[in-house]
């Protein structure tokens, strides 16, 4: 992943070691590839969790909120929450008024306020969806989240935002929310991936 080159990077730069870089990064944020190795594994991993997911939200009549890795790039979020029907995606790609932090500086500060504030309405959006959803008579829900949502300066690539969208959520419909964290992580390769 971008770790790995980064590292190989330095390793050529700082002590002429030769390396070659491979795009094997569940990310799938690499412009040089189609699919990067990992990506498809994580998505079905994902998929297999939201489909066993759903069984328990609808007979229990209550949601899950399912962070995804992928830093800022939400292909896994994406692809995953339309795979298995997900009713609601939060993602940089597709929220518009999710934006990114950066590094504490003057300008970042400003912009990890406005980041913590239209992150709120975000949430707010997820919560009007829901409600809607229940005045129909739906009470059981998925909620895809990619990791690249911030909550503010101080927790980055939005650490914390799936905890924070899953307590919101408790808070307004007293239901028992569950928050699953980092989903993909830690399972065996799939065919596309091993190939």
């Amino acid at each position: 992943g971008d770790g790995t080159l980064s590292g190989a990077t330095e390793l050529s730069m700082d002590f002429g070691i030769n390396c070659i870089g491979f795009p094997g990064s569940i990310d799938n944020d690499l412009v040089v590839s189609d699919y990067t190795v990992g990506f498809d594994t994580a998505m079905n991993t994902v998929i297999d969790m939201a489909d066993n997911a759903r069984y328990t939200c609808c007979s229990h009549r209550r949601g899950e909120v399912i962070e995804v890795m992928g830093r800022g790039a939400g292909d896994i979020a994406i692809n995953t929450a339309i795979a298995c029907g997900a009713t609601f995606i939060v993602s940089p790609g597709l929220n518009p008024e999710v934006v990114k932090s950066g590094k504490r500086t003057e300008q970042t500060v400003k912009g990890a306020k406005k980041a913590a504030q239209e992150t709120e309405k975000t949430t707010e959006k997820v919560i009007a969806h829901l409600e809607a959803l229940r005045k129909a008579g739906k009470r059981d829900f998925i909620v895809i989240l990619a990791e690249g949502v911030p909550l503010d300066l101080d927790t980055g690539y939005g650490k914390s935002y799936g905890e924070a969208l899953t307590n919101a959520i408790n808070n307004y419909t007293g239901d028992d929310t569950n928050a699953v964290i980092e989903a993909e992580r830690a399972n065996d390769p799939d065919n596309l991936s091993k190939h």
